[in-house]
């Protein structure tokens, strides 16, 4: 009796178990983190694939992507602790005030570290790439600060041009003040000219990497802000976007990266020209070039948000 009972209930202990397989239908939730999976495995063997190709510069590209990516994750961090705890620490004081200083203070530390490690050009290097990306983000951080004083188009556009203007003088003013230095140092005779274009190229570089990221998402704002009529939020859940909407911001995109080809092909020139990388009028094609890249690198991550929350309006996974 035991064993026709114990295989009784086996028995419908494994129909139930069958019953609940087939009855089983994946949450929201449950899709994105497998979606997530596959895409991470997928993304994880192409990096393979591409750091140990065949041919060399598709392998070096693909090292300056790794370490790119990990600069900006980085920054992203860093930036995020170093803000959240002067505010915490500084609760008390005006946050878009309190803002404005942290990019000032974040300013101030670029200038020095690009100085001082000047004898260290690897160092410099990742150094000044990291700073340079968290005074970006703070940039970025003190214009949305003071983005609910904006009321129309036209002083969206005003306040966009003086805080693209200001952070204009602050870097020239920087790379001024360094040039200044490196004719100091080469009377001196402490540093070769080769040291001294090396150093000056890899400061330009951090700092055309904070103005790219910041006015390119400041333009983006600007974008979006036509197609919708008010401010959109830097983060969080974007709803009840319209196919138009998307569309136009997709088209937006699409029209940046058309610009960037071309202005690609006129920076290429205006190089080759003058030879040297951080002379004045390279330098501007290159930050020409690079804030068109942001901008559609922006405009393309805001356009998949909106995308993806109209096919999945319930999923806030943000």
């Amino acid at each position: 009796y035991d064993d026709a009972h114990g295989s009784h209930h086996g028995s419908h202990s494994a129909c139930s178990g069958s019953h609940a397989i087939h009855d089983y239908h994946p949450s929201a939730e449950g899709r994105a983190v497998g979606y997530m999976l596959i895409g991470c495995v997928s993304f994880v063997m192409a990096m393979y694939y591409a750091v140990n190709w065949f041919q060399k510069k598709p392998r070096v590209f693909a090292w300056k992507m790794i370490s790119a990516t990990m600069s900006i994750f980085l920054a992203v961090l860093t930036f995020s602790v170093v803000q959240k705890s002067i505010c915490a620490w500084f609760i008390s004081f005006n946050q878009e005030v309190l803002k404005i200083s942290i990019f000032m203070l974040l300013y101030v530390v670029l200038q020095l570290a690009l100085y001082y490690l000047k004898d260290k050009p690897l160092t410099l290097n990742a150094i000044g790439t990291i700073s340079g990306h968290m005074c970006g983000f703070s940039a970025i951080s003190a214009f949305d600060g003071i983005e609910h004083l904006i009321t129309s188009e036209g002083s969206m556009a005003l306040a966009l041009s003086v805080f693209i203007i200001l952070m204009l003088l602050a870097f020239s003013v920087g790379h001024h003040l360094r040039r200044f230095r490196e004719h100091q140092l080469e009377e001196g005779h402490r540093y070769t000219h080769h040291t001294l274009e090396e150093w000056q190229e890899i400061c330009i570089e951090a700092e055309d990497d904070a103005m790219t990221l910041a006015f390119g998402l400041l333009i983006s704002q600007m974008v979006r802000y036509n197609i919708l009529g008010y401010i959109p939020p830097l983060s969080g859940y974007p709803p009840n976007k319209s196919a138009y909407q998307i569309n136009k911001l997709a088209m937006s995109a699409i029209i940046c990266l058309v610009f960037l080809i071309g202005m690609t092909w006129v920076t290429k020139k205006i190089i080759r020209a003058y030879n040297f990388v951080f002379l004045p009028q390279a330098r501007v094609a290159r930050l020409v070039q690079g804030t068109i890249a942001m901008t559609a690198t922006w405009l393309i991550i805001f356009w998949s948000q909106w995308q993806y929350y109209a096919v999945f309006p319930h999923d806030k996974m943000v």
